[in-house]
């Protein structure tokens, strides 16, 4: 991401340039949760948009190798549309002459696992679960999605040496712990299945990858002596990944569905469905600006932290399955069961204390009196990131 000049943000005289320099930080890093956590409702809403389309209409059936590899490679094209116009297109182009640096083809590489693969992983996972359970609750892959925060952050200390106090390692082991645990309530609940536990393994796989996205990127980001922008590496990922969708993904969906390479290109037509159109069209949008967001927060806040606002899905994704049911939506949905809540409010309350974890430790340090005046001190805009 590229910063706006900070020249006027004015360091009171009663604070030395180490001490405003880390305050600059801080709030800088405030910025990028706030992103991040704006970004969790994207992600949340765009795999639950199937829920708006009838399940076996003409297009065939939602679930499907092929249906969910194209509803990903539309958002690929849309939010690589998206950021094309957003960012200009000639900065747009001029981000993919960054190509010619090999370290730029990590991007490539992190993008794909991170977005389209992870992607078509989730989709499934989500539509195997729910047919597991009676074809209405999608709420336990999104659980186990975010054990890439767990991940992220050791990643972060492996590779960066990153220092994680110790309420941040307090709160993610805690949340780790009521995300398997949600999971294993839902597996003796709902019982053992093939689709169940072929849901699972796919949406810990999706974890996985996530991980590797985050850390890697933001590795490139600020670590590597290239230093990419974020609009530069969110727009190489996304355009890049669209490519190799279109050209590669909906085919070879396509034949590990039986249906021969051909039929890969031959589904486009499934636009001619304006309900069908219309939702895949929407969700690659609002994917597009979601990732942008996510890269801004990454960027600012670092893999942890950006990790860390994705576990407000846990919030999304029942509240949205409740106005799904409210909205009468054409899939049958049922509520989350009773005991989600009990497993997701101690989550979100972890997610509150490492978001401000970083408030936490300097007031510790300096006394939460002085801390609270300091940080008023440091203008939003002063240091504000652009998307």
């Amino acid at each position: 991401m590229v910063h706006k000049k900070t020249d006027s943000a004015q360091q009171p005289a009663d604070i030395s340039s180490a001490e405003w320099g880390k305050l600059v930080e801080r709030k800088r890093k405030e910025i990028g949760i706030v992103y991040g956590l704006i970004a969790a409702f994207g992600y949340s809403f765009v795999p639950l948009m199937l829920y708006l389309i009838p399940n076996n209409g003409p297009y065939g059936d939602l679930g499907s190798i092929s249906n969910s590899t194209f509803f990903v490679t539309i958002q690929e094209i849309l939010g690589a549309l998206t950021m094309f116009i957003f960012y200009k297109p000639t900065n747009f182009i001029r981000y993919f002459k960054m190509l010619k640096h090999k370290e730029t083809w990590l991007i490539v590489l992190y993008g794909l696992l991170g977005g389209p693969v992870a992607m078509v992983f989730f989709q499934l996972s989500v539509m195997l679960t729910i047919t597991a359970a009676g074809g209405n609750d999608g709420t336990v892959p999104g659980l186990l999605l975010n054990l890439n925060v767990i991940l992220a952050a050791i990643g972060s200390v492996i590779f960066f040496r990153a220092k994680q106090s110790k309420y941040t390692w307090t709160a993610l082991i805690i949340s780790t712990a009521l995300i398997i645990g949600m999971a294993i309530n839902f597996a003796i609940d709902k019982g053992l299945t093939w689709q169940s536990v072929g849901g699972m393994c796919l949406a810990l796989i999706t974890a996985f990858l996530y991980a590797i996205e985050a850390v890697g990127m933001y590795q490139l980001m600020r670590v590597s002596k290239i230093n990419f922008s974020n609009q530069a590496t969110v727009s190489i990922k996304t355009g890049t990944s669209a490519i190799i969708m279109v050209v590669l993904g909906t085919p070879l969906a396509a034949v590990a569905s039986h249906q021969g390479f051909a039929y890969g290109y031959v589904i486009f037509q499934n636009f001619q469905y304006y309900n069908y159109a219309l939702i895949f069209i929407a969700g690659g949008i609002l994917m597009g600006f979601s990732r942008m967001l996510f890269y801004s927060a990454l960027r600012n806040a670092g893999a942890t932290y950006t990790t860390v606002t994705q576990l407000l899905m846990f919030f999304w994704t029942p509240i949205l399955q409740y106005i799904f049911i409210a909205a009468k939506a054409p899939q049958t949905i049922e509520e989350p069961t009773w005991y989600y809540w009990v497993y997701v409010i101690p989550i979100i309350i972890c997610t509150f204390v490492i978001s401000i974890n970083e408030f936490i430790v300097y007031a510790e340090e300096v006394g939460w009196k002085k801390a609270f005046q300091q940080i008023r001190k440091v203008k939003v805009d002063a240091e504000r990131p652009e998307i």
